[in-house]
């Protein structure tokens, strides 16, 4: 049997081209569709103008794409492979000779450029568009009340220092789990600041009962003192700071693999930091993941479109419901960072090839 088959496979990938792309259409649609609710109330209740929402609504669309494609796959997957199981067109490919693992391989190339596609987006273009729609709601949304330091992020300062910080009361002027930490600089090997707790007025931060640890020129620990107090003139208010700032969402895998890096050294927990690392990968290649569940379900039970797409929210709920708890395990310590990232796709990898192991003795 030959590994190609142009014919075959260049009509399958035509099978599921129409319906990925109807179903890319209208998950984003519903998506944009329940964020549009949100953004009404920015006009009429807070006031915002109408261009700065429009700009809000642009730069949400990288991550929505992020969130549809896999979505697109398994739908597109299921439609399309249940009409030519309905239409006998999958029992002619069988008689002309292909197996059932030859004809999820046009699937699984198709969800691979997929994956491929999203990956990219969640890299390159994602974070970016993602801080700066966040920079909007920090600037302009929240400019009633300004919002301070968020908690669990990370930002630039002056100086070439960069800042963590855990919680933050902005009423109280307080903040916990702080983490500084100071590039090299001229005469000047890096320093690594941590403190629980610490209090700030204007721009200046007094951190309590910590640790300054000074780094030689090969990286390693030189000198390390405690301190009951520490301070450190930022050089602007609190408040100035959000624009600064980056959740993980923010980042870049790499971006986010050196902060880890960095805060790992200073004692501070990065599990929930790592199982969001993790996830920026599992979730491009959930849909290949997709493929695998999708095709032997399309031929054993999937006759008929309506069936489609009950099959679809299902499964999608179902894996979202499983991220979520592992998510929040993982963050919680419950599970290993790795586990709980990737424990969704095990599962469903799992019953995939299950599925797939008995698709190949199913009858004509």
């Amino acid at each position: 049997m030959a590994l190609f088959k142009p014919i075959s496979d260049t009509y399958l990938v035509k099978e599921m081209a129409k319906p990925l792309l109807v179903a890319c259409l209208g998950i984003s649609v519903m998506m944009v569709s329940g964020f549009l609710f949100e953004l009404a109330d920015l006009i009429i209740i807070k006031q915002v103008e109408i261009w700065a929402v429009l700009k809000l609504l642009f730069y949400r669309l990288p991550s929505l794409m992020v969130q549809t494609f896999p979505l697109a796959v398994l739908f597109a997957t299921l439609y399309s492979l249940g009409r030519l199981v309905k239409d006998n067109e999958y029992t002619a490919f069988r008689l002309g000779g292909l197996s059932f693992q030859r004809v999820m391989v046009p699937f699984l190339f198709v969800a691979l450029i997929m994956a491929g596609l999203t990956y990219f987006i969640n890299e390159k273009i994602s974070p970016w568009a993602t801080h700066r729609s966040q920079n909007i709601i920090r600037q302009v949304v929240l400019q009633e009340t300004p919002p301070g330091v968020e908690e669990n992020v990370f930002f630039r300062g002056p100086g070439d220092r960069f800042f963590y910080v855990g919680r933050v009361n902005t009423g109280a002027g307080t903040i916990e789990d702080i983490m500084v930490y100071e590039l090299e600089g001229e005469n000047k090997l890096p320093r690594l600041v941590t403190a629980s707790s610490g209090r700030f007025y204007d721009d200046i931060w007094y951190l309590h009962e910590g640790l300054a640890i000074d780094f030689d020129e090969e990286g390693y620990p030189a000198f390390q003192v405690r301190f009951n107090q520490y301070e450190i003139n930022v050089g602007q208010q609190i408040e100035r700071f959000f624009g600064r700032q980056r959740t993980p969402q923010e980042m870049s895998r790499a971006e986010l693999r050196e902060e880890i890096q960095l805060f790992s050294r200073s004692g501070l927990n990065v599990n929930s930091l790592l199982v969001d690392y993790h996830i920026k990968l599992a979730i491009p290649l959930s849909a290949i993941i997709f493929v695998l569940v999708g095709v032997p379900l399309s031929i054993n039970f999937g006759k008929g479109r309506g069936l489609a797409v009950v099959l679809s929210i299902v499964l999608i709920f179902g894996y979202y419901v499983l991220l979520s708890l592992a998510r929040s395990l993982g963050r919680n310590d419950i599970l290993a960072p790795f586990l709980a990232a990737w424990l969704p796709n095990g599962a469903f990898l799992l019953v995939g090839l299950l599925l797939v192991l008995r698709g190949e003795g199913r009858r004509l």
